[in-house]
């Protein structure tokens, strides 16, 4: 897997990450400020990571850029801290949140009518849980959030180049008929 190669400074991603370390450092060592001990716990370890898997590239800017500020930073550089444009943003990202909550209760994801809800009861009315349940992954979040404690959930892939219809012939176990005990 290349996302946990250590990075290729050759690279797009390798060079910027580079770029980074270059600034970090620099505004490290020139800044007017000295980093505290808390910023350096927080930001080293993640400079670090970076450098060890490609994955953690895009995390160290972001937990190294307010230590990098806070380096340069004059003492009496502080902007108001209630402006207007502050609450028209903060506005913004409020409405933007609740918005974004009402489209996600009305996900299909989220209508229990996709979910083997009425399979599920029948398994526990019957006294059929705890044994080992094989899923697929569409069913597997589900299974796993609202049976998990008396029912471990095995996941298994779909089998997305078999054609409508054929997976019934394959797959016997999914044919509606009553439950083996």
């Amino acid at each position: 897997m290349t996302e946990w190669r250590s990075p290729n400074f050759r690279s797009l991603q390798g060079l910027t990450l580079a770029v980074w370390l270059t600034v970090f450092v620099a505004c490290l060592a020139r800044g007017r400020n000295r980093p505290s001990r808390r910023d350096m716990v927080v930001s080293v370890p993640f400079l670090l990571l970076a450098l060890w898997a490609q994955r953690n590239i895009a995390l160290s800017p972001l937990i190294g850029l307010p230590v990098a500020a806070r380096a340069v930073a004059a003492a009496g550089e502080r902007p108001e801290p209630a402006g207007r444009i502050n609450r028209a943003v903060a506005a913004l990202l409020l409405a933007l949140g609740l918005m974004w909550t009402v489209r996600g209760g009305d996900d299909a994801g989220l209508r229990l009518r996709w979910y083997p809800v009425k399979a599920m009861e029948y398994l526990a009315d019957h006294g059929l849980l705890g044994r080992r349940l094989m899923t697929t992954d569409r069913f597997g979040g589900y299974l796993i959030l609202r049976w998990w404690p008396p029912t471990a959930c095995l996941h298994r892939r779909p089998l997305r180049h078999v054609p409508d219809g054929h997976h019934l012939r394959l797959h016997p176990f999914r044919r509606r008929r009553p439950a083996l005990a």
